[in-house]
């Protein structure tokens, strides 16, 4: 459970990997946490979720990619639009 803020939505699905909240709504993270304690296996769930997010999306291999797809369009960009 996470609040609404900054770059946190962004990585979290509501209700997928975990609970958004807002800030000034404390009754949210009342709500939430009711659910996840009545229900252990949303929990469990919510947890392999966020965990093959963060594999797909942050992980070593993708990161890799990535830089090789930068460093590629680097490369075959023309010279002064480098600068």
């Amino acid at each position: 459970m996470l609040f609404r803020s900054s770059g946190i939505p962004e990585v979290i699905e509501d209700g997928a990997n975990g609970f958004l909240v807002d800030l000034d709504e404390p009754h949210q993270m009342a709500d939430r946490a009711l659910r996840i304690l009545e229900d252990p296996g949303l929990g469990q769930r919510m947890g392999r979720h966020g965990q093959r997010q963060v594999k797909d999306r942050f992980g070593v291999d993708r990161q890799v990619d990535e830089y090789v797809k930068l460093y590629r369009r680097i490369i075959s960009s023309p010279r002064e639009k480098r600068r």
